[in-house]
């Protein structure tokens, strides 16, 4: 038998070896790294972005990666400074990378040599070159997915109750001209309503835009609406196009406003098929097309355009979306090149639920070239108490003439 003080070292020495075998499997291992959060990437100019990350547990050091597509290779690496959570990059060449004016930013965590792991890729658009000319003017825009009139809220309020909120909503903004969703022209949801979009836009202080030729014809006769300030534009022409037909045609409105100074802009509207399937990008990549042509053919006169409407996608939900064709074809959002931004990260269609802080928007405000983002916000409320399953999205727009 050992004596009594061989006992006591024996068990000192197991108590240790207890301990320090805890300690392995608590302790970090070398592959302890947590993914990059809340990255923002937003142009600061023409040619340069600004990056920025919460710092990553483990991370021993970063890389940004610039690629064209969500999940393209990148074209563009940076290292990132030792102990940096930013990173500005100037003098960004899109003939030299062949970047689109819209592409994607990554931020690389690493740990050591061998570790790495990716942030998720968000979208950044390159704005226009401030144009050297005094604005024509300056605008508030909307955009507002209002819901069925059909439909009723998680309160359970149907039409008639909804619409005096919405249009509240609607006169929060101050906009000058709001695209509408949903807002049908001729479908009576209940006693007393003739017309939704009339009820809302007499709620709103708006008028709906109506063919001029044809006074009593609305510019649309479904429920993609332009609504605009009379005090401070005359409509001088409208016009609409049916996107695809069946049970769930879309259309797109487009109508030319003028002010008291004579200075006109092109403005559209539309909202774009639903559904995730591979089908329904493809789908919506087409209506987007048509919305394109229709512009190029009705714009006759080459006035500033702003396109408001559900597009039902978001940067990158697919390889090819309706967001990637506007923006080869001229037309950037406002959310990616606004100066100021309110609730950017936050979604504009909740559907009456919480969301992710960092959500996916699926309702857009873009403009020409001759349109420069000075403010954009999704006015963000409680979802519980909504009377739409979106909330409104707005931008503060300055318009040049060519």
């Amino acid at each position: 038998m050992p004596k009594p003080h061989v006992r006591h070292v024996r068990s000192l020495v197991l108590a240790l070896v207890a301990l320090l075998t805890v300690g392995l499997v608590a302790a970090p291992t070398a592959s302890a790294l947590a993914t990059p959060k809340a990255v923002t990437a937003r142009a600061t100019s023409p040619t340069s972005i600004k990056v920025h990350w919460t710092a990553s547990p483990g991370a021993t050091r970063y890389t940004i990666r610039i690629s064209r597509t969500r999940t393209g290779r990148a074209v563009l690496t940076k290292r990132v400074p030792k102990g940096h959570t930013a990173l500005r990059i100037n003098k960004l060449s899109r003939a030299k990378l062949k970047l689109p004016r819209s592409f994607f930013v990554t931020v690389r965590a690493y740990r050591g040599k061998k570790v790495a792991r990716n942030s998720r890729a968000v979208a950044v658009t390159l704005p226009y070159p401030q144009p050297a000319a005094t604005a024509a003017m300056t605008l508030t825009v909307g955009s507002y997915n209002v819901m069925k009139s059909t439909k009723k809220d998680r309160q359970g309020r149907d039409w008639a109750h909804r619409v005096g909120l919405l249009a509240a909503n609607i006169r929060a903004m101050h906009a000058d001209i709001v695209g509408v969703q949903e807002a049908t022209w001729d479908l009576q949801p209940g006693p007393g309503i003739k017309s939704p979009v009339k009820a809302l836009a007499k709620g709103a202080g708006l008028a709906v835009a109506m063919n001029p030729k044809a006074p009593a014809t609305p510019c649309n006769l479904h429920s993609q609406h332009i609504l605009y300030r009379p005090s401070a534009f005359k409509l001088t022409s409208c016009g609409t196009k049916q996107l695809h037909g069946g049970s769930d045609a879309r259309f797109v409105t487009w109508a030319v406003l003028r002010n008291h100074n004579g200075s006109s802009v092109f403005a559209v509207n539309t909202h774009l098929s639903t559904g995730s399937s591979h089908a329904a990008d493809k789908l919506r990549a087409t209506e987007a097309k048509i919305v394109i042509r229709t512009i190029a053919a009705t714009n006759r006169k080459h006035l500033p355009v702003i396109l408001t409407g559900d597009m039902n996608s978001f940067y990158g939900r697919a390889t090819t979306t309706p967001l990637s064709l506007y923006s080869s074809h001229g037309l950037v959002g406002a959310d990616l090149t606004a100066r100021r931004v309110s609730h950017i990260n936050s979604y504009s269609a909740h559907g009456f639920a919480a969301t992710k802080p960092y959500g996916l928007r699926i309702d857009h405000i873009l403009g020409s070239a001759d349109v420069a983002a000075l403010s954009f916000a999704v006015d963000v409320s409680n979802y519980r108490t909504a009377p739409s399953d979106h909330f409104p999205i707005q931008a503060r727009l300055a318009i040049y003439e060519r």
